[in-house]
């Protein structure tokens, strides 16, 4: 078999420089790609006028990506969550404009973060044939499960959620649900992340609510996740969250909604996650807090059974796996 991290030429571009000022997923992704081909002294081509194709996520300079495929060049998109009716409203077409004429005029490949980005995809802009589905990875020698979880559970139940917290359907429905159960259980919520939504910090205010403030060292998050028993997730279709992916690496279940791709990531402890609806895109409207309510609950009458799973599926997202699948579609591209 071919050792991709044998070879440290890649004749792809990617332009790393131009997420570097962006926050989320993809600027998140972009790290992870560069930091793990760093490591495994791989270097991709610098110069996109002597590359033969480009690999980025979602939408870049179409000027440029009409140049490149007027000499032939493979133009690699990788897509995550696109905008939609439901959540955008009107807007939603000229929201994806740019990221649907590459989709559909420019790409040669196309990569989708799960096989829910997939299904948004084509509900939208149409079948693309040549496509991989690649899965978000964490850094393994950071995001890791604590050595005796079980023996660290204590009578006060430790949940945590991560995130960047811009809609208030990744925090209200937490709260509501938390709210009811911390008359009767002994519990705390600990919250990692900004709140560029100022509105939203007014759900903080609670007695059993730790805010952590927000950071970006994956050493101090890993640390956070693994000093917890549980972690919550609540977000309207989300196509790959890193969060989630942290937080399972750091073998923790997950409590949420089943939206987007958590049962495709969560297929482990799927009995966590509340029913929301068959749509494809579901609304706010659809999240019900006390279905989540009754998910936190059946973890916390039996916390063991699904640490332990947790755990022994904390393995599944591994960065270099991930960019070893990333590798070989630029290696099939290429030919």
């Amino acid at each position: 078999m071919f050792n991709f991290f044998s070879a440290n030429k890649l004749d792809i571009y990617i332009p790393f420089e131009e997420f570097t000022h962006l926050k989320g997923g993809p600027a998140t992704f972009m790290l992870n790609l560069k930091n793990e081909l760093q490591r495994n002294g791989i270097k991709p081509q610098t110069n996109m006028a002597k590359a033969k194709s480009i690999f980025f996520p979602v939408e870049f300079s179409l000027e440029k990506l009409e140049h490149f495929k007027a000499r032939n060049g493979n133009i690699i998109q990788r897509l995550d969550g696109i905008y939609y009716p439901e959540k955008h409203g009107e807007e939603f077409v000229e929201l994806n404009k740019d990221i649907k004429k590459i989709y559909k005029e420019f790409s040669s490949f196309v990569i989708f973060q799960s096989d829910y980005s997939k299904r948004q995809c084509e509900a939208l802009f149409g079948v693309f044939s040549k496509h991989a589905i690649i899965h978000n990875g964490a850094n393994k020698e950071i995001f890791f499960p604590k050595s005796t979880p079980l023996m660290e559970l204590g009578a006060k139940t430790k949940f945590i959620t991560t995130g960047n917290f811009r809609n208030i359907d990744m925090i209200e429905p937490v709260i509501m649900a938390l709210d009811e159960i911390y008359q009767e259980r002994d519990l705390e919520l600990l919250v990692l992340g900004p709140f560029p939504n100022e509105a939203l910090k007014k759900y903080l205010d609670r007695e059993y609510v730790q805010y952590l403030g927000k950071t970006t060292d994956q050493h101090k998050i890993a640390n956070f996740l693994r000093s917890a028993d549980a972690f919550i997730y609540s977000h309207l279709n989300p196509p790959c969250p890193n969060s989630v992916i942290e937080a399972v690496s750091c073998g923790l279940p997950v409590i949420g909604f089943d939206s987007g791709s958590m049962n495709e990531l969560c297929s482990f402890n799927t009995d966590l996650l509340a029913f929301v609806s068959d749509d494809i895109f579901q609304n706010y409207g659809q999240f019900d807090y006390k279905k989540l309510k009754e998910k936190l609950l059946l973890f916390m009458r039996s916390p063991r059974e699904y640490i332990k799973s947790a755990v022994l599926n904390s393995h599944r997202y591994d960065v270099k796996n991930c960019v070893e699948e990333y590798l070989r579609v630029f290696d099939e591209v290429d030919k």
